[in-house]
């Protein structure tokens, strides 16, 4: 009965643990993902401003000439 309990008790932490192991890289990927989302995000914005400089400039002078 003894080494029932023992194994038992072996094979919920070794559960635990590799849960824990799964759940921590579960976040390190999510991280990734957000870090790779922000990054992409920050060169969409830099395109979209240098674009909408050029927008701009030419719908200030078609407003002036109206």
């Amino acid at each position: 009965m003894r080494g029932k309990l023992r194994d038992k008790r072996v094979d919920m932490k070794r559960s635990r643990f590799k849960f824990k192991r799964e759940r921590e890289r579960e976040l390190e990927g999510r991280r990734r993902l957000v870090k790779r989302d922000y990054r992409d995000l920050d060169e969409w914005l830099d395109e979209e401003m240098l674009d909408l400089s050029d927008e701009e400039e030419q719908f200030d002078e078609e407003e002036a000439t109206r």
